[in-house]
């Protein structure tokens, strides 16, 4: 992958064009924050949509890390994944993980969290055509149920036990237990339509959910403690392709189906401080590194229910 023939900012130069302190503000306020243009370079852009469409087309070989995450639902067309998921994308195309996406998100992250975040995987999430119905025209909403859905859930409840515990005495741990962010980078526009994700603004502050598997099949996790949701305090959030939404491990998310007749992209990275990285992989967790193969969906789920920092949350007193 060649980015070098490509005419770009430098990730540092690109990072003092954002107002870090008040993304900060909003961050530990909200749980979430949105970066407007974290690629918004056309030529780049193009890279990684190009080499989204390889691996989702089969030209590039990915069949051993592809995993449909909407196999707790029967598939709306026969055939095709309800939502589509590619483990280490950066592994299966050279020099992908070296380009300036990458780089700039590590830069934003550690701006956000610290010096001692560093990369810990990354992957790929798509929703085909009308893969959540033929309802282009009609209102959507975040209802639990919804075909094609990505269920609400707590992306700390995927985490090896212990995780949360690891001794780390920075600022931002106390606001982030745990210290983790996701950078969900939009390759399409998207929107409630196409399988935009919604948020719980505030959720992050209290403890860990209870979580259940989506299916008995199925390695995906889901909440039924969303009151939040049923009350309409869940807000949507559309981007325009380049730009991005980040949160934290305690965040309430979820995302619709895919109601129109275009391919729905995204790119995912996610970051977390050396030392959880490091307990990680120690206890088993490379985040499918190697493929799906030989993989048993009852050790994800069985984890969630020995998490001993389930109880914990933010005091009301840290703002």
């Amino acid at each position: 992958m060649d980015f070098h023939s490509h005419k770009f900012i430098d990730a540092q130069s690109w990072l003092k064009q954002i107002d870090i302190y008040n993304l900060k503000k909003d961050f530990r306020k909200q749980g979430y924050g949105i970066v407007k243009n974290l690629i918004n370079e056309t030529a780049l852009l193009r890279i990684y949509q190009d080499a989204v469409t390889k691996m989702h087309s089969g030209e590039v070989d990915v069949n051993n890390w592809r995993h449909d995450l909407g196999s707790h639902q029967d598939q709306f067309i026969k055939g095709v994944e309800n939502t589509g998921q590619i483990m280490w994308p950066s592994d299966r195309i050279d020099g992908l993980g070296k380009g300036p996406l990458h780089v700039r998100s590590l830069k934003l992250s550690k701006a956000l969290l610290g010096e001692d975040i560093e990369f810990d995987f990354d992957m790929l999430i798509y929703k085909d055509p009308f893969t959540g119905g033929s309802r282009e025209n009609s209102k959507v909403n975040c209802l639990p149920g919804q075909q094609g859905e990505t269920p609400w859930h707590q992306d700390e409840s995927y985490w090896p036990s212990g995780m949360v515990e690891i001794e780390d005495k920075s600022e931002a741990n106390k606001y982030f237990p745990g210290r983790s962010l996701t950078i969900w980078m939009a390759l399409d526009d998207v929107d409630e339509k196409n399988g935009c994700l919604w948020f719980v603004p505030g959720s992050h502050r209290k403890k860990l959910r209870q979580h259940r598997t989506a299916s008995a099949s199925s390695h995906v996790l889901t909440t039924d403690d969303i009151e939040e949701v049923y009350a309409g305090k869940a807000h949507p959030v559309p981007l325009e392709k380049g730009d991005a939404v980040f949160w934290t491990g305690r965040t309430l998310h979820y995302a619709n189906g895919n109601f129109t007749n275009m391919l729905r992209r995204t790119y995912i990275l996610n970051f977390r401080p050396q030392k959880a990285i490091e307990f990680e992989r120690k206890n088993g967790y490379d985040h499918l590194k190697n493929g799906f193969e030989n993989f048993d969906p009852s050790e994800t789920a069985g984890d969630v229910y020995k998490n001993v920092n389930v109880d914990y949350k933010i005091p009301d007193n840290v703002i």
